[in-house]
């Protein structure tokens, strides 16, 4: 898997702590309209960060979670858009529908995070490293 830079690494953490951030804040009445912009920056950054990041091996089972991360990704950035349409009201499906996006993707996520290093273990010994 291609490692990111360093610079990278911190926008990457910067944009999941906006994640976490911007889910957290239409909690607080008072932060309500602010966060459809804090989540969609943190959910672009982080998105986009994921996706710099390419396996070249020839390992199936990595290259399919490698694919899981991707739709995870989309699902988290489409759970930003839904949070900004249902905060302008545009949204026919309701205020809170992003949430149901935004748990499929990090669903998603937290399985991949698990097997991805597992994998990369087993194609480490098999390689005899």
């Amino acid at each position: 898997m291609k490692e990111l830079s360093k610079i990278q690494m911190y926008i990457y953490n910067l944009g999941g702590i906006m994640l976490v951030i911007g889910a957290l804040m239409p909690m607080e009445a008072s932060l309500k309209e602010h966060a459809p912009y804090i989540y969609l920056c943190g959910a672009l950054t982080f998105g986009c960060m994921q996706l710099l990041q390419r396996y070249e091996g020839t390992n199936i089972v990595i290259k399919r979670l490698r694919r899981q991360q991707i739709v995870a990704c989309m699902a988290i950035i489409l759970s930003g858009f839904m949070m900004l349409t249902a905060a302008k009201g545009l949204l026919p499906l309701g205020e809170n529908a992003w949430m149901a996006a935004l748990a499929i993707g990090a669903f998603i996520l937290l399985y991949v995070s698990f097997r991805l290093p597992a994998e990369f273990r087993k194609e480490n010994e098999a390689q005899g490293e």
